[in-house]
């Protein structure tokens, strides 16, 4: 029955003439959408902006509300295609530097490369390895003496005269801030605290004995180094966030570096006087 259906010649001329129809407003529709003067509204991009008003309102905008959102993305587009009619664009340096962080963004964003293999990960772990290593660890005492302090020459007496227990010679010097007592520290966090100058002088043959007086930009610290522990490459394991995180920071430069280098080679830089300036 259906198929006889189809058969009838007034049938196959009806559905033929609908066909024509459609593709006809299909090719219009789509024709509307690219016309520069057309204003295209995305509804995605409406309600977003309804949901952060209703976020502020703790509601849902009503009508009038919502007519207000469409006025507001209307005039706003007609002033930007205005403001690009009129070239208001060239010229503005704040205008030029957003530009260019949204093709950046936009480079990053489709340079991120696939989840890298396991052989990848490794053969990038092994020509690294000294970039993946376990910061040594210093625990120590220190007592601290304030510029001018008459109680550092004293202490430097006793220290003459004979061993001074590192437990009771913060008594002996001036109160400090942060702390006395300092377990497996970084060398990157006690250069933080206390300075280049002062962590340089810290090293592993003044274990068990007083060194000083160092200098941080504090004043002056008398030091008894009670632990030294080396540091060590960490196995591929131990390191695997890390290489998995640079690997993947290098791709993507790689490959934004390479979507660059192609879109550089559809332009010829020339000086002022017409000459080509030709760039390494």
């Amino acid at each position: 029955m259906l198929t006889s259906l189809f058969k009838n010649p007034v049938v196959q001329f009806v559905l033929l003439g609908a066909g024509v129809f459609w593709l006809h407003s299909a090719s219009v529709q789509a024709e509307r959408l690219v016309q520069p003067e057309n204003i295209v509204l995305d509804q995605r991009y409406i309600d977003r902006l309804e949901q952060e008003l209703a976020a502020t309102l703790m509601r849902k905008p009503d009508n009038n509300e919502r007519q207000k959102i469409l006025d507001r993305i209307i005039t706003e587009e007609v002033l930007f295609r205005e403001a690009m009619n009129r070239d208001l664009d060239r010229g503005d340096a704040i205008i030029r530097r957003h530009l260019i962080q949204k093709m950046e963004f936009l480079l990053e964003a489709r340079s991120k490369p696939d989840m890298p293999e396991k052989s990848e990960l490794v053969s990038w772990w092994e020509k690294h390895r000294k970039d993946y290593r376990e910061d040594e660890r210093i625990s120590f005492h220190q007592v601290f003496f304030l510029p001018g302090s008459d109680k550092q020459a004293a202490f430097a007496a006793l220290l003459e005269e004979g061993s001074v227990e590192p437990q009771s010679a913060v008594e002996l010097g001036d109160h400090f801030l942060h702390g006395h007592q300092f377990y497996g520290q970084r060398r990157t966090q006690i250069k933080g605290l206390f300075g280049q100058g002062f962590t340089a002088q810290l090293r592993e043959q003044d274990r068990g004995s007083w060194i000083g007086p160092l200098h941080s930009i504090y004043g002056q610290h008398y030091v008894y180094i009670s632990e030294f522990l080396q540091g060590r490459e960490l196995s591929f394991e131990e390191a695997y966030g890390q290489v998995y995180t640079d690997l993947i920071k290098h791709l993507t430069e790689q490959r934004r570096q390479q979507a660059i280098d192609e879109m550089r080679q559809h332009y010829t830089v020339i000086t002022t006087d017409g000459d080509d300036v030709v760039v390494k």
